[in-house]
C-alpha cells in the first residue's frame, strides 16, 4: 500500500503482496508465440480517494524483460468506481529461465482525496501563481499548459518568472502544466528538482515525476513532471503566493582517452636475440596503432603468427620516409587498463665486414681503400687498432666497392686489418586514434621508445715498446662482458682469472733484456705505471676513461714492478690486480707503452 491506493494482481506472495502470477513453460518465449505477451495489475483507491491513469507512471528504469508499461481508466477519472489498468508488455526477446522468476515494476503516483460536497461539479477555482527560478544556461527549461492552463514567461537580471494561469474543480488534483528539464551535454542533475514554497501551501502544489532520462553511467540527465494542483481556494491574480524550482546540477567528468605508458623491460636486448612482453598502458577507449621497426633497415619486425595469437589487429601506417609500415591496431576496453604483446627480437651481429686497408705506401688522410667493401653503408663505423676507443669514424661516402670517405683523417699500415660496425637498434611508436592522446610521462617525439642491441663488449689489457734493448711480452689479457652491466650482474662469472668473464684478475709481464744491457726505471717513476680511470692525462694505459671508452669502468691496483734494475741480462716483472666495475658498449684496447716506465743502457 502506497500513496493511498492498492495495486492489485491474480494472487498474493509469500510476503503477502498482490501479484501478477503466470506459468509458462521453460524456453517458452514471445519470438514464438507461444507464451502470454503481457500481464495485468489494477490499482484500486482507498477508501475515500479517487485515481486517474495520468496521475501514475513509471519510477525506475524498466527490466530488460519489460518493453513497457500502460495505464488506463477503466471509468471515469477521479471519480467514485474508477481504477486504473496497468499492462505491463513483456520485451520482444523475453524467454521464459528454467527456474521461478519475479519481475520487479516501480509504479509511482498518488490518489486523490474525494469530497462528496462537490461530486458531479462544483464552483472552480483560480489557479494564479508564479513560479521562479534561476536561468542556467546548462539546464534547458519547458513549461506547457495542460487543461486549458495559460503560460507566461519572463527573464530579467537571469531570474526567470512563468506565470499559470486557470482554472480547477475544488479540491481535485488537476495536472495543470507539464515541466521538462534537460541538462545540457556534460552536466546532470544530482538530485530531483523540488519546489520552495513562498505563501503558498505545499499541498496546493506538486511537481509528480513522469520520466527519468539517464546516461549509460546511470546519471540523471532529464526529467519530466506533472505539475499538479489542489485546493478549495482561489489563488486569485492579487494573491501574491509563488513557488521557486530548486535545481541541482553537477558537471559529468569527462573521460579522457590517452595512453600512459609502455613497459618493455630493459632498454637492451640480447644480441643473441629475445622475446620481450610489451605492455601499453592507458585509459578504456583508448584507441591506437603501434610499430616495431629496426634502425639498419626501417622495417617492422612484427610478426603475423604472433598478432594472430594475441588478438591482435594488423594494419598500416604512413611514414614519409620508409613509406607504409606494418603496424598493430588496438582498442583498450573496459575494465582492462593495458594490453599486452609478446615480440621476437631477432639476433644480430654488429660487425657487418672484417676487411684490410690496400694501399701500397699506407693510410693517411679521409680516402681509403680496402680489399673489399662488400656491404657496407654510408654511416657505418671503421675500427682499427690505430683509432682510438674514443674515436668515432663513419663512413661519410662510398666512391667504389673498395673506396671510402671517412668522417676523420686515419693513419695505419698497408694490410692492417680493418672492421665495419653498424650498430642495431629497435623503435617502439605509438600513433593514437579517435581523440586519445599522451599522457604527460609520453615522449611527444618519434622513436618514442629505444631497445638497443649490442654485441658483448671485450676488453684488452696490451702493453707495446719501441725504444728497443729489451724483449716485450706479447700477453694479452682479454675478457668478454655484457654491454651496459655491471660486472655483478653477470650470471656464471669466474671469481678470479680463470674465466673469460672475470670480474677480477690479476696480469703480469716478464720483460727480459737484451743482450748485455739492463733495464731501469725512467726517471723517478721506479718502473711502475701511474692509473687513473678519470683523468686520462693521469694514467699511462690508454682509453682508461669510461666516458671515453664506450663505457667499459675498470681499476687497475696493486700495481708493481720487481726487479729493477735487472742485472746483465736480467728480467723484471711488472704486476697488478685488475677489478672490472661496469662494462659499456665498445670493445676497448687498453695499452700501456712500456717507454713510460723502463729504459735501458
Amino acid at each position: 500500500m502506497a500513496n493511498n491506493y492498492t495495486v492489485a494482481g491474480n494472487a498474493i506472495n509469500a510476503d503477502g503482496n498482490f501479484v501478477f502470477q503466470f506459468i509458462e513453460t521453460s524456453g517458452d518465449s514471445i519470438a514464438d508465440g507461444n507464451m502470454i505477451s503481457s500481464g495485468s495489475l489494477t490499482i484500486i483507491p482507498n477508501s475515500n480517494y479517487v485515481v486517474q491513469a495520468s496521475s501514475f507512471s513509471i519510477g525506475d528504469a524498466l527490466p530488460s524483460s519489460v518493453a513497457s508499461v500502460n495505464f488506463a481508466d477503466t471509468g471515469t477519472p477521479n471519480m467514485p468506481g474508477n481504477t486504473v489498468a496497468v499492462t505491463v508488455n513483456f520485451a520482444s526477446d523475453f524467454v521464459v529461465p528454467n527456474d521461478d522468476f519475479t519481475i520487479i515494476v516501480d509504479i509511482d503516483g498518488a490518489a486523490t482525496f474525494y469530497d462528496p460536497e462537490f461530486d458531479g461539479g462544483g464552483v472552480d477555482v483560480v489557479t494564479n501563481f508564479d513560479l521562479e527560478f534561476d536561468v542556467d544556461s546548462d539546464v534547458t527549461t519547458n513549461f506547457t499548459g495542460n487543461g486549458g492552463t495559460t503560460v507566461n514567461q519572463s527573464t530579467v537580471s537571469a531570474l526567470a518568472t512563468v506565470t499559470f494561469s486557470g482554472e480547477a474543480t475544488p479540491n481535485k488534483s488537476k495536472s495543470i502544466a507539464t515541466i521538462t528539464l534537460t541538462a545540457a551535454s556534460g552536466f546532470f542533475f544530482n538530485s530531483t528538482p523540488y519546489l520552495k514554497y513562498f505563501g503558498i501551501q505545499q499541498d496546493q502544489l506538486k511537481l509528480l515525476t513522469k520520466t527519468i532520462t539517464r546516461d549509460s553511467n546511470n546519471r540523471r540527465t532529464a526529467y519530466s513532471f506533472d505539475l499538479v494542483f489542489k485546493s478549495r481556494f482561489d489563488l486569485s491574480t492579487n494573491f501574491g503566493g509563488k513557488v521557486k524550482l530548486i535545481i541541482d546540477k553537477g558537471t559529468i567528468p569527462q573521460v579522457v582517452k590517452k595512453i600512459t605508458r609502455v613497459d618493455f623491460g630493459p632498454p637492451q636486448i640480447s644480441p643473441a636475440g629475445e622475446t620481450r612482453l610489451i605492455k601499453i598502458f592507458g585509459t578504456p577507449g583508448s584507441e591506437f596503432n603501434f610499430t616495431v621497426t629496426d634502425d639498419v633497415d626501417k622495417k617492422s619486425i612484427i610478426e603475423q603468427r604472433l598478432v594472430d595469437a594475441t588478438y591482435f589487429s594488423t594494419t598500416k601506417v604512413l611514414n614519409p620516409v620508409y613509406g607504409e609500415i606494418d603496424a598493430i591496431n588496438k582498442k583498450l576496453e573496459s575494465g582492462s587498463p593495458y594490453c599486452e604483446y609478446s615480440q621476437y627480437f631477432p639476433a644480430y651481429n654488429s660487425t657487418i665486414l672484417t676487411t684490410a686497408i690496400n694501399m701500397g705506401g699506407g693510410l693517411s688522410g679521409t680516402t681509403a681503400t680496402f680489399d673489399a667493401l662488400t656491404n657496407v653503408r654510408v654511416g657505418d663505423r671503421l675500427k682499427m687498432d690505430t683509432i682510438s676507443t674514443g674515436d668515432t669514424v663513419t663512413v661519410t661516402a662510398l666512391n667504389s666497392s673498395t673506396e671510402a670517405v671517412l668522417s676523420q683523417s686515419v693513419t695505419a699500415a698497408d694490410d692492417a686489418v680493418a672492421t665495419f660496425t653498424r650498430k642495431q637498434k629497435y623503435f617502439i611508436n605509438l600513433f593514437p586514434l579517435n581523440e586519445t592522446v599522451f599522457g604527460r610521462n609520453m615522449p611527444s617525439e618519434e622513436p618514442h621508445f629505444t631497445i638497443e642491441q649490442h654485441m658483448d663488449p671485450v676488453l684488452k689489457l696490451t702493453v707495446s715498446e719501441t725504444d728497443g734493448g729489451y724483449t716485450g711480452p706479447t700477453t694479452v689479457f682479454t675478457k668478454t662482458g655484457k654491454a651496459n652491466a655491471f660486472a655483478y650482474e653477470i650470471r656464471n662469472r669466474e671469481n678470479y682469472s680463470e674465466g673469460t668473464t672475470s670480474s677480477y684478475f690479476k696480469i703480469s709481464y716478464s720483460i727480459t733484456s737484451d743482450g748485455g744491457k739492463r733495464i731501469a726505471a725512467v726517471g723517478a717513476t721506479e718502473g711502475i705505471p701511474t692509473w687513473s680511470s678519470t683523468d686520462a692525462s693521469a694514467s699511462m694505459w690508454t682509453n682508461s676513461v669510461s666516458a671515453t671508452n664506450g663505457g667499459t669502468q675498470i681499476e687497475i691496483t696493486n700495481i708493481s714492478m720487481a726487479g729493477l734494475p735487472t742485472s746483465t741480462p736480467g728480467t723484471c716483472t711488472l704486476t697488478a690486480d685488475v677489478n672490472i666495475i661496469k662494462w659499456g658498449t665498445e670493445d676497448v684496447t687498453m695499452n700501456l707503452d712500456l717507454d713510460q716506465i723502463i729504459t735501458t743502457a
